[in-house]
């Protein structure tokens, strides 16, 4: 476990050279780096060996500890790059809301391989012979997408500032909330729709809060701490919080809920 998670970290480590902005700094941005095209095959690369890394992971141990590995290999590069004061001042904001649709889309292929390789992710609260509902087109799974909104609320209470720490606690704590929100709502549907639409309403976040702030005002904005907060994460940050926390924040909800079994000893009782 320990030598799966340090070589997540040295995966992603080795590519930080790739993601060099114009001002020379590392990052904030893959689109945004001075070589994007190097910098998006570099970081496919990466996805790809870290994946393979965390599928791993899940046939040993579960589902939800291969996602963490990922997301903390993920997360110890965010925490390396620049934060988003660098795009407002050098950056666009558009180009870093296509960056986290796409993340949104990235996130979800990686959650489903995993699951596919090492089992689902939850077990669905069903009735006896109840079908389980599709996951990505069932109105259980339009639900449990909805849930992912419930990220945005915690993320701009949490991140104060766009220091790399907290931005990141920031996605991680908010989708904790996302994914007990999720599971309480949607017990019986498998949770991948919500790992593309924490990255994405973060997205929509991010370029909502974006077009507020007029041009004329965004240097002052910036020198006076006057930033939204709920534009202070990066996609990336989005990306590794929506894999370390959604996953704690599934198996929280599970603690919550419970399916009486009709085998059961209390049934049993009944019936005599």
């Amino acid at each position: 476990m320990l030598a799966a998670l340090a070589l997540s970290i040295v995966t992603f480590q080795v590519i930080e050279p790739t993601l060099l902005s114009s001002q020379g700094s590392f990052g904030p941005t893959i689109l945004q780096s001075q070589t994007p095209a190097a910098a998006c095959l570099a970081m496919l690369a990466s996805l790809v060996v870290g994946t393979i890394i965390a599928a791993g992971v899940s046939r040993c141990f579960q589902c939800s500890t291969g996602l963490l590995v990922l997301g903390i290999g993920m997360g110890w590069l965010a925490l390396h790059l620049q934060t988003v004061t660098e795009v407002a001042l050098h950056g666009s904001f558009h180009l870093l809301v296509l960056e986290g649709l796409v993340w949104s889309v990235v996130i979800l292929v990686i959650a489903i391989v995993i699951a596919r390789s090492a089992g689902p992710m939850i077990q669905p609260m069903l009735d006896p012979g109840e079908p389980a509902p599709d996951w990505a087109a069932s109105p259980e799974a339009i639900k449990m997408g909805a849930a992912g909104l419930a990220a945005l609320p915690v993320v701009w209470l949490v991140a104060q500032s766009p220091f790399k720490g907290q931005v990141l606690a920031a996605t991680i704590i908010g989708s904790i909330a996302a994914g007990l929100v999720g599971r309480l709502i949607a017990p019986t549907v498998q949770p991948y729709l919500l790992f593309a639409t924490v990255c994405l309403f973060g997205a929509l976040g991010q370029w909502v809060a974006g077009i507020m702030i007029p041009a004329d005002q965004l240097e002052t904005t910036i020198t006076s701490g006057g930033l939204p907060r709920i534009a202070l994460p990066l996609p990336i940050d989005y990306a590794a919080g929506t894999l370390i926390g959604l996953p704690l924040g599934l198996q929280w909800g599970s603690s919550f809920i419970q399916k009486d079994d009709p085998t059961g000893p209390e049934s049993s009782a009944a019936a005599s």
